[in-house]
């Protein structure tokens, strides 16, 4: 009975197996969403481009110190008088621009440390998809064919012990019946009796060895 019943168990073994391979191929799959792709741009953006309000600030500094030297020159007479003015003016500009670098280089870094941010979480993201959609399936399957060498290791031994057992059985009970042409002889009263009662028994046991 061991080894009908060790293919029905073959057979089920497969069905399984192939089964679990159909829903690993069907699992859901991980998708980092669309909002952090834009995420990522937009602080990448920030980070490596100038800073709106900076340029606001510059441009209508430009503007104030032109419209300034303008007015200059209504309001001196002197030469001497509307140089200094106006190189009171442009260093007034200059420091004012000095001061708005400084500020954008602040934001600059500030905004470099937020894409830093996002990065990590950016990484976090694509290590859960291939983690899920890669790794998960991959561990799975050797899991199941681990599994399944187990099993084929435990059947194998199994099969043996079973043949073993009726190997022994067999010669234990007397099954194969090397003795016939013993019995025989035995069976004979005289010279032609023993002579052809050995040699019917001899064709009992060649007769029994071949039927088993």
């Amino acid at each position: 009975m061991a080894l009908p019943i060790a293919f029905a168990s073959e057979i089920s073994a497969r069905r399984k197996q192939k089964k679990l391979n159909k829903l690993i191929e069907n699992r859901p799959k991980y998708k980092i969403a669309d909002e952090a792709f834009d995420n990522q741009a937009i602080a990448k953006a920030e980070a490596y481009g100038r800073d709106r309000a900076i340029q606001g600030q510059e441009q209508q500094l430009e503007q104030d110190a032109a419209n300034a030297a303008t007015n200059v020159k209504d309001v001196t007479s002197g030469t001497s008088g509307l140089l200094s003015t106006i190189a009171a003016i442009e260093a007034n500009k200059n420091a004012t621009r000095r001061g708005l670098a400084q500020d954008e280089a602040s934001l600059m870094s500030g905004k470099k440390s937020q894409l830093l941010g996002v990065n990590n979480q950016m990484i976090d993201e694509k290590d859960k998809e291939w983690n899920y959609n890669e790794n998960m399936p991959y561990q799975m399957k050797v899991a199941a064919l681990r599994d399944r060498i187990k099993y084929n290791q435990e059947m194998a031994s199994q099969q043996f012990a079973a043949s073993s057992n009726f190997m022994t059985n067999m010669f234990a009970g007397g099954g194969f019946n090397w003795g016939g042409g013993g019995q025989g002889g035995s069976g004979g009263s005289g010279g032609g009796g023993s002579s052809s009662g050995g040699g019917g028994g001899m064709m009992k046991g060649m007769g029994q060895t071949k039927f088993f």
